[in-house]
């Protein structure tokens, strides 16, 4: 992300908002919370009163002009105050299986668990802006000599005027004298606002934590007509921008957040959400020129940084806003540090952590990615139970989710049988070329000792000592050499020479290990396949050999290929 302080240049805006948005709105069915109220709230504040506060009350932020900008507590739903905690949620839309909505689980983190003052919230939660940013507000911080009071959201800003317009607004919030008493803290820290994150936003969008799941997987939360909710357009009618909260709150107490203006993230767009190449930043939700069906809360977009349709000037559009989310540092302190030390261990075993994309896509283990499908699995099968009967269209979306879940699994475990083997190979192979190197080093103390043994009889001696201890330890080595090639042959035979097939590539590893010359690795190879075949032989019956005969065979096997008998 580019902050302002990186750009370089002064904001500017050469172009201020229409008579139309200057002129002040009447607030009619507007999301209740009038701007009197929170003005006044906010200059209480200022003047260094403590407004009332409960658990539903919002944060109010005082701007200059008599302005405030409100934040709801958005709570994540997550058990205890671990600095781990985190919900298990989703991105996309439910039952698509294009690219540009694909429904992907993630896990959400709250920022907070204390509001203004230290006040205890009991839970982690997100402090989310109930509406975007107005032109009212967003002059109030960059020109404040011109007094706006349209409460429309502002629009046609780039990216980087919006990064310059939360630094500006920090810079103004930090300088308040009784900021400890206006801004939420964790660990002494106090908060700083940003752009969402996706994951952020959707959460938020979809109702948060106060909505049961069959609620927050559909497209929109309402319980009524979506045109209570949102702005869009309907049919034949004028697409009209409307001020900020004319429509009713969603389910977390937040307005406008699927209609009206797209909304910028901080979050950079990739087609699987948190993998794979790289582009513009994330716009959320849709606008007032939208129909219906773009009004979700799955909906997403890529968008410019710079315009190439305009000499790749800073992109800005009359149809994209933005709100701000309240957030703070994770290690916030050194007692923030020592506390996510504590609760890593714990957390690593939870099933929380052991379903989540990090854990999938850092553990390196088919077999973890296959436990780990297994276990959604078994939650789709409970949701398919308790949908039968109520939404046969929903069972349907979820018995196909369901097979597509168990394919993933089948494949997993493939995958993961043919690791094991590979790695079971791998070992073996290391204990073989350990083998061959102290065959070699055998020879050459043997040559010493021939030399010495008549000579000095007291250093022949101990030379002596030196080869029966090494012929010992080569002797242990063999052993568990074959110990690992029966192992990997445990399985199926096809799985095995799949598993040789997966190995092999990691014998080319050898001469830089073990100082090996490219004939001596070939022939490594050469033999370690002929053991394989003889352990997979006696695996299937087809052979009668003993195992010591067979270990008697890879000691000659080693002393012949060293021509050193």
């Amino acid at each position: 992300m580019v902050a302002a302080s990186q750009i370089g240049s002064p904001l500017r805006r050469e172009h201020g908002p229409t008579r139309t948005r200057a002129r002040t709105q009447t607030r009619t069915g507007r999301c209740p919370r009038p701007a009197v109220v929170a003005a006044a709230s906010a200059l209480a504040i200022l003047a260094g009163a403590r407004p009332a506060q409960t658990e539903e009350a919002p944060l109010v932020l005082p701007l200059p002009n008599e302005c405030a900008m409100e934040f709801r507590f958005v709570p994540i739903g997550a058990e205890g105050l671990s600095p781990l905690a985190g919900r298990r949620t989703f991105l996309g839309r439910l039952g698509n299986n294009n690219f540009d909505e694909n429904w992907t689980a993630s896990v959400i983190g709250g920022a907070f668990h204390t509001g203004p003052g230290g006040r205890e919230l009991g839970q982690w939660g997100l402090f989310m802006g109930v509406v975007e940013v107005t032109e009212e507000q967003y002059y109030s911080i960059v020109e404040p000599a011109r007094k706006v009071r349209s409460k429309k959201p502002v629009t046609e800003l780039s990216y980087f005027d919006v990064q310059e317009f939360i630094e500006r607004l920090n810079e103004h919030l930090y300088k308040q004298r009784n900021r400890a008493e206006l801004l939420p803290a964790h660990d002494g820290c106090l908060g700083f606002l940003r752009l969402p994150t996706e994951p952020e936003w959707e959460f938020c969008a979809r109702g948060g934590a106060s909505v049961p799941r069959e609620v927050f997987e559909k497209d929109y939360p309402y319980a009524g007509a979506v045109e209570e909710y949102e702005n869009f357009k309907r049919g034949g009618s004028v697409a009209r921008l409307l001020e900020a909260g004319r429509k009713k709150p969603g389910p977390a107490g937040l307005c406008d957040m699927l209609g009206n203006v797209k909304e910028m993230t901080c979050t950079l767009y990739q087609v699987e959400y948190y993998q794979g190449r790289t582009g513009g930043f994330v716009v959320k939700g849709g606008c007032y020129t939208d129909p219906r069906d773009k009004i979700r809360a799955g909906s997403r977009a890529e968008y410019q940084f710079y315009n190439s349709q305009r000499d790749y000037q800073p992109s800005r559009s009359d149809q994209i806003g933005f709100r701000l989310v309240m957030a703070c540092m994770v290690n916030a302190s050194i007692t923030s540090y020592q506390e996510l030390e504590k609760a890593w261990a714990e957390y690593l075993e939870s099933p929380l952590r052991k379903g989540s994309p990090a854990h999938l896509g850092t553990s390196g283990s088919s077999l973890t990615r296959a436990t780990a499908g297994l276990t959604q699995a078994q939650d789709l099968v409970k949701q398919i139970r308790s949908s039968i009967g109520v939404d046969n269209a929903r069972a349907t979306v979820l018995l196909d989710q369901l097979g597509q879940n168990f394919g993933g699994i089948i494949e997993d475990t493939n995958k993961a049988k043919v690791e094991k083997i590979a790695g079971r190979l791998e070992t073996a192979s290391l204990v073989f070329a350990d083998i061959f190197t102290l065959t070699e080093s055998l020879a050459t103390q043997r040559e010493q000792y021939e030399k010495l043994k008549e000579l000095r009889r007291e250093t022949a001696e101990r030379v002596l000592a030196i080869i029966e201890t090494n012929e010992q330890k080569r002797t242990r080595w063999i052993a568990y050499y074959g110990e690992r090639m029966e192992d990997a042959c445990q399985d199926e035979e096809e799985w095995v020479l799949k598993g040789w097939g997966e190995f092999a590539p990691r014998l080319d590893s050898l001469p830089s290990k073990f100082n090996f010359d490219r004939g001596q690795v070939e022939g490594l190879a050469a033999l370690m396949r002929e053991h394989l075949k003889i352990f997979l032989d006696l695996h299937s019956g087809r052979s009668r050999m003993s195992r010591e005969d067979l270990l008697k065979k890879i000691e000659t096997d080693i002393l012949e290929k060293t021509k050193r008998v």
